[in-house]
């Protein structure tokens, strides 16, 4: 084989450094006349279409059509009202110590969900989360934050088994960067839940929530409106713990169902978008390590969730959304224990989704009386 001297290889490696370069140059050139402004409106070039697409708020129709496309997308519903699901699991199933083995005790009968070892059948709790949410999906970029309070009460029957009920407030508020405008959120849901012992190892939980919220939004332009949704969902999970070394293990599968729907919208410039309905069924696999026992229990966890049924968001503007079906959510956090009748939980997560961005943190506190 024919080798080139080093100062040739040296030439033709200038040489291809400089055609890339050139390269990136007309690139850049191109991006720089991709996008074009005609009476206000930005035009920008899609490869695809061959074709100079106008931006979604460039006209008021262009603005409904992506408010409505957003209200029925919006990334903060799903996190609410999952939120609130794998909060009502994860306090109803070996929660407060921050290990099974609370789990495993309240089913002799001889303690309740609080965690500690006495003679009261009435838990209560609460737990506080907040989460930083994005959409990078371009047409439909957003990004807010959302918060959930939870409280419930329940009962531990004798053999182990619960029933309880949950009252839930929410709120989020969005920046919707398409448009320079916003989505406010709040709203309210009851949840009765409820845990059923099979064995010394396994166990069934679940809920099921009814609320409703409003739903404040600015389009840009000065124009804005408001309206109100109702939302829906139930759970069902399937729990096994046991004991390795150190380490006590939660193995949780898991299916998910919820439904949001928004009603008409009437906008300040008389503007009517019609409501709309969305949901999603999920499948969820997980686990969950707790080490060691005592005053503060760190644990570890990850799960995946497949979406097995959902609105998918529509191309819009030449681009389509990845609409993403499956995620892996990962946590970390500590249980605190204080004493028999006190504790609690911090832990934050994190969803790894194509598009979606989803950062939070969950705080609990249990009570026995």
């Amino acid at each position: 084989m024919n080798t080139l001297p080093t100062p040739l290889k040296f030439v033709r490696s200038a040489s291809a450094l400089a055609i890339a370069a050139l390269g990136l140059v007309a690139t850049s050139a191109w991006s720089q006349t991709s996008t074009y402004t005609s009476n206000g409106c930005t035009l920008t070039y899609d490869p695809a279409l061959q074709a100079f697409v106008p931006d979604p708020s460039c006209s008021s129709s262009g603005r409904n059509a992506a408010i409505a496309a957003f209200l029925q997308a919006n990334p903060i519903t799903p996190v609410l009202i999952q939120g609130q699901i794998t909060t009502l699991s994860y306090m109803v199933n070996g929660r407060n110590r921050g290990a099974p083995s609370s789990a495993r005790a309240g089913l002799t009968g001889q303690t309740g969900l609080a965690g500690a070892a006495g003679d009261s059948r009435w838990s209560g709790w609460a737990a506080l989360s907040a989460n930083s949410v994005g959409y990078n999906f371009a047409p439909l970029s957003s990004s807010g934050n959302a918060t959930n309070l939870l409280a419930g009460v329940d009962y531990l029957f004798v053999g182990g088994a619960v029933a309880g009920v949950a009252v839930g407030s929410d709120s989020s508020k969005t920046t919707t960067n398409f448009n320079n405008g916003s989505v406010n959120t709040s709203g309210y849901t009851l949840s009765p839940y409820f845990m059923v012992p099979l064995g010394a190892n396994w166990s069934v939980d679940g809920s099921l929530g009814f609320g409703s919220g409003n739903i404040s939004t600015n389009i840009g332009g000065g124009v804005n409106g408001n309206t109100t949704d109702q939302r829906t969902f139930g759970a069902l999970a399937l729990t096994y713990a046991t004991t390795l070394a150190n380490w006590q293990v939660q193995s949780t599968g898991s299916l998910l169902t919820s439904s949001s729907k928004v009603n008409q919208l009437t906008l300040s410039n008389a503007a009517v978008i019609a409501g709309s309905t969305s949901g999603v069924t999920q499948m969820r696999a997980g686990a969950r390590g707790y080490y060691g026992s005592g005053q503060f229990v760190p644990f570890v966890g990850l799960t995946y969730s497949q979406d097995l049924a959902r609105n998918d968001v529509q191309p819009i503007a030449g681009q389509t959304a990845a609409n993403a079906r499956g995620a892996f959510i990962a946590l970390a956090g500590v249980g605190i224990n204080q004493g028999q009748q006190v504790s609690g939980s911090v832990q934050v997560t994190s969803e790894i989704r194509n598009q979606v961005r989803n950062n939070g943190i969950l705080g609990t506190l249990s009570l026995k009386f």
